[in-house]
């Protein structure tokens, strides 16, 4: 039995010796709900023969308080019937493999056995959460249980990997948009800017003339250049409607269903499907169970392919058509700004009073539109980073159910 006095001892040494190899790094202060945690903690403690653990891995500066709740929320989801059975369900696991699910064959049954008798301890401090089954041997073996928590486990962190990978996905569409935003605006404001420069400096008579020529000159090749732009986007537009029409998918729309990973596992299951039910058919030349079970399933499987296939191919080409549209609005709008630009220019209407405020308020906007680009792109490039460590992942094992370290 470990004493408090006995734990306290030992962090105590783990921490000195840890300090010992990081010198560089200062002693951390006392914790407390405003008080970052350390990226990294060393912590040696036993744990039962038979258990699993896993370590959360937080972000680097995060607060004792958030370490918690992210530890308490990982341990409730894992003790959770729904990660058991997400567990019990993979069909091409360990757990349908061992003894213990052959005893009965029943997923249901087996499910709320083990929902029953697993055990998530939660250990906040530690950042740690310990599984373990409660159940006799004669009813689970040691190598099964081993079996089922190493499933349970990297099931779940399987899960987690993925939930997290799109977060980030999420989060890089999100600064994508805010940093094409921007720059459009930033665009913008500074031809703007330029221009009211231009206004300004100029001293009307020919000097002014002139330089209402040379913008006028500039907006008409750029009003030439949206309209090209506008012809393209309506070209791609009404082209990839004329396909939907058609019921002829345009050739990246066919691209990108053949390039879904869901329709080609579905096209590698069928595949699978179709072998399983050749092998069947050539070891039972008479119809038989096993024929009419291999080819019902290939049956199910080719329909499954044909729906997800159908389902994708309208996804895509809805967002075909959606992104070409918005280019053609945006195109549309840009040519209209600038003919509204070069008409003002033609009917030679003089800037509004107070250009200098205008150009200031410009000048002001043009910094901070500048300062919120160098910061989208320095998150872009952090999540960059990030995905490529894998270091975003907040979950790993500590120590598997059949590992060293008991």
């Amino acid at each position: 039995m470990w004493t408090r006095r006995h734990r306290k001892s030992l962090r105590a040494r783990t921490t000195a010796l840890f300090l010992a190899a990081m010198s560089s790094i200062a002693a951390p202060p006392a914790r407390g709900a405003d008080t970052p945690v350390p990226p990294a903690e060393v912590l040696v403690r036993p744990f039962p023969a038979g258990s699993a653990v896993l370590a959360y891995v937080p972000p680097a500066g995060a607060r004792a308080d958030d370490v918690r709740a992210g530890v308490l929320a990982h341990a409730a989801t894992l003790g959770s019937p729904s990660a058991v059975a997400r567990a019990i369900s993979m069909t091409d696991g360990g757990v349908r493999q061992t003894a213990w699910f052959k005893q009965t064959g029943d997923a249901r049954e087996r499910n709320a056995w083990l929902a029953a008798r697993l055990r998530v301890t939660a250990r906040p401090d530690a950042r740690l959460i310990e599984l373990a089954i409660g159940a006799k041997e004669s009813d689970l073996s040691p190598a099964d249980a081993a079996t089922i928590l190493r499933d349970l486990g990297t099931t779940y962190l399987e899960d987690v990997r993925k939930r997290q990978t799109q977060d980030l996905m999420d989060q890089t569409s999100v600064l994508n948009n805010l940093k094409i935003k921007a720059e459009v605006r930033l665009k913008d404001v500074n031809a703007e800017r330029r221009q009211r420069a231009v206004s300004l400096s100029i001293e009307g008579g020919l000097s002014s003339a002139n330089g209402r020529a040379l913008e006028l000159q500039s907006w008409t090749a750029r009003l030439a250049e949206s309209q090209a732009e506008l012809g393209r986007a309506q070209g791609e537009r009404d082209r990839l409607k004329a396909a939907a029409a058609s019921g002829r998918d345009a050739p990246e729309v066919t691209a990108a269903v053949a390039a879904d990973p869901r329709v080609r596992r579905l096209r590698d299951a069928v595949d699978d499907a179709e072998i399983r039910l050749a092998v069947a058919k050539a070891k039972a030349p008479e119809p038989a169970a096993a024929i009419t079970e291999a080819a019902a399933h290939a049956e199910a499987v080719r329909r499954t392919l044909e729906r997800i296939t159908e389902e994708t191919a309208t996804h895509v080409r809805q967002s075909m058509l959606d992104r070409a549209g918005a280019r053609f609005d945006a195109a549309r709008e840009m040519t209209e700004s600038a003919a509204k630009r070069v008409e003002s220019l033609k009917q030679d209407v003089a800037e509004a009073a107070g250009a200098t405020t205008a150009l200031a308020d410009l000048e002001q906007e043009r910094g901070r539109l500048a300062a919120r680009l160098g910061s989208v792109r320095e998150q872009l490039e952090q999540i960059m980073a990030t995905a490529s460590s894998g270091s975003f992942v907040d979950l790993r094992w500590h120590l598997p159910p059949d590992g060293p370290g008991r």
